[in-house]
């Protein structure tokens, strides 16, 4: 999970008693209450005056630090050493660590241990009250899950004025959390507490910079105007390419136009704007001219030849030559009768209906005959049906 702020532990504390989750312990305007949630690894000191955090610390100190004195002097492990904390705090001890936990000498090396986190304490004060002025701390507040330890009062109790106890919760989180829990849960229910009052509270952030979350609202918001920006472009872009497109086909037209009508110019002698009326002069269908166009194409006379020529006869057509009325054939058979063969089949066909030979002679090289046929055209005044050509 990737979180929206981090924020120290200690200045969330003052969310407590600004909302009156908490009891507080001063009386007088210019008293104060302190907080000291000892953890595992860290202590987190808090100095908080009408319902606002006026110093906060954290420092290396918890509950581990004593567990670990305590086994040095006992003998024990770490682990037997924090099961034995657990039942100064409150927790119920195993049998065989109830002689341990009775030795004089745990007392003794948890009243050593704890000199640092006296130290600490005195000297967050000494900052404290050097900014704000010899002020009174009229309750200090045990939190954390180290909190029942007894050795805690009797050692803070002589740095500050008043009373030192657990933390005690007020109001609707009294009814639904239980005292001995308290001060486990009060450092969770001060976040939460904090993050309900939203803008309304002040914020302490560490999430700043290039680690700023980047994932609410105002970021996704950034970022659809920017989207949003960036599809206006992109559809200005289209409009302007859709425009010159559409100038670039029509500058086009208008010159396919031009070069039309400077075709039929010189063609017919004259522009018409209709290409089919154009294309009926050309072929004659109109009173303005003659017909300038051929009723059928070289391609229909290529497919007529390849219809027409004998599919029994092996033959080679080493050179065809379509004229505006004739048709010359030079080709390789394999014997000369095939010659005539071609040329019948030629005649059958009302395009090369006088197909006639030019004669036939043996190469030396491979044996075969060369040949040639000739042919008028006789089907460019009455045109010709289409024919299915063979390939």
């Amino acid at each position: 999970v990737d979180p929206r702020a981090v924020v120290p532990a200690a200045p969330a504390y003052a969310a407590l008693f600004a909302g009156g989750a908490a009891t507080a312990g001063a009386t007088e305007p210019q008293a104060a209450d302190a907080v000291v949630d000892v953890g595992g690894e860290r202590t987190s000191v808090a100095l908080v005056a009408g319902g606002t955090c006026e110093a906060a610390r954290t420092f290396a100190f918890g509950s581990a630090h004593l567990a670990r004195a305590l086994a040095r002097e006992l003998g024990v492990s770490e682990p037997e050493a924090s099961a034995i904390l657990a039942a100064g705090a409150g927790a119920e001890l195993p049998a065989t660590l109830a002689a341990a936990a009775a030795d004089p000498r745990a007392a003794d090396a948890l009243r050593r241990a704890v000199v640092p986190l006296v130290r600490e304490f005195r000297a967050t004060l000494r900052a404290w009250r050097a900014r704000v002025g010899q002020r009174r701390v009229e309750r200090l507040h045990l939190a954390g899950a180290a909190a029942g330890l007894a050795i805690l009062p009797d050692a803070l109790a002589p740095e500050i004025e008043g009373a030192v106890a657990p933390i005690a919760l007020a109001g609707p989180a009294a009814e639904k959390i239980d005292a001995a829990a308290a001060p486990s849960l009060a450092l969770a229910l001060g976040l939460a507490i904090r993050g309900h009052q939203g803008s309304r509270a002040p914020r302490l952030n560490l999430r700043r910079g290039d680690l700023a979350f980047t994932r609410d609202f105002e970021h996704v918001k950034g970022k659809l105007t920017r989207l949003g920006a960036y599809a206006a472009l992109v559809v200005l872009l289209a409009i302007a390419s859709a425009g010159v497109k559409v100038f670039s086909l029509s500058r086009q037209e208008a010159a396919l136009d031009r070069a039309l009508c400077d075709a039929q110019q010189k063609i017919i002698g004259k522009c018409y704007p209709d290409f089919e009326q154009a294309e009926s002069v050309l072929r004659g269908r109109s009173s303005a001219g003659g017909a300038s166009l051929p009723r059928v194409s070289a391609v229909d006379l290529f497919a007529e030849l390849s219809e027409k020529a004998p599919a029994s006869v092996p033959l080679r057509l080493e050179r065809i030559e379509i004229t505006k009325d004739k048709l010359h054939v030079q080709g390789t058979t394999e014997a000369a009768e095939n010659v005539d063969k071609i040329v019948g089949a030629l005649k059958s066909s009302r395009c090369f209906a006088d197909a006639r030979s030019g004669g036939a002679r043996r190469r030396t090289t491979d044996s075969k005959f060369e040949f040639s046929v000739d042919a008028s055209l006789t089907c460019l005044d009455t045109g010709r049906e289409p024919t299915a050509g063979r390939g």
